[in-house]
């Protein structure tokens, strides 16, 4: 590989996280989960140092040997990973497959299969590319390109109007979410709308229970059919 340090630097500015733009689904959380080891960034980059990789592929790469994340994608029925197991549920819920939402063998047969795939129907997108355990994790500079990054999100969004909804994770990154979603959130605090995309800002999912999650899937799906129904009255 080449420097180690060019690869993260490279990453800071130009790795958005998993999947296709493409996608039916966003997520948008406000970093990366996991150590910010040289693996991570050198394997991005040998995988083609792409604005979105494929998250299966990433985790499995050979030069994240000492990777956590591999457990994640072994076995025939893997742990669910704390956030994207609620993530995973909401979508479920979303397409009306509450049954799957609520059993974990699903999940995680989902997250094994097409979480973060780049030929599945969900973009997992950080704000900041560079990895950290929590907030309180202070060596990382999150507002490193911060101002290009939401900006060049804002831009894969609008061309891309088929996007159903995007889901905004984590409180704290409020004000940089609400950019994105281009209005304010409603009296809850929770819906707004870009154009025809629904923008959803919710809680991070650590410690949360799947039934809020479920729920929130079905609101979502209720929100967008009720939209689709005014829009068709009005023609």
């Amino acid at each position: 590989m080449g420097n180690t340090t060019d690869s993260r630097a490279l990453a800071a500015k130009s790795w958005f996280g998993y999947g296709r733009w493409d996608a039916p689904y966003w997520y948008v959380g406000m970093e990366p989960g996991g150590t910010d080891d040289d693996a991570n960034y050198d394997s991005w980059l040998d995988l083609g140092g792409g604005e979105l990789i494929d998250c299966k592929q990433h985790h499995l790469h050979p030069l994240n040997t000492g990777a956590n994340g591999k457990k994640f994608f072994f076995g025939d029925r893997p742990p669910t990973q704390t956030t994207w197991r609620r993530l995973i549920q909401t979508r479920f819920a979303f397409k009306g497959q509450e049954k799957l939402a609520a059993n974990l063998d699903d999940v995680a047969k989902f997250q094994k299969e097409s979480f973060g795939s780049i030929c599945g129907d969900i973009a997992l997108i950080e704000l900041s590319a560079l990895h950290a355990r929590s907030l309180k994790d202070k060596h990382v500079d999150r507002t490193e390109h911060l101002r290009e990054r939401i900006s060049l999100i804002a831009k894969r969004l609008d061309e891309n109007p088929q996007t159903k909804f995007v889901l905004f994770y984590g409180l704290t990154y409020r004000n940089y979410y609400q950019e994105l979603a281009s209005g304010p959130f409603d009296d809850k605090g929770t819906f707004c709308w870009r154009k025809n995309t629904l923008c959803v800002l919710t809680r991070h999912p650590v410690r949360s229970k799947p039934e809020f999650w479920i729920d929130l899937g079905k609101q979502i799906r209720e929100r967008i059919g009720l939209r689709q129904i005014n829009t068709t009255n009005a023609i």
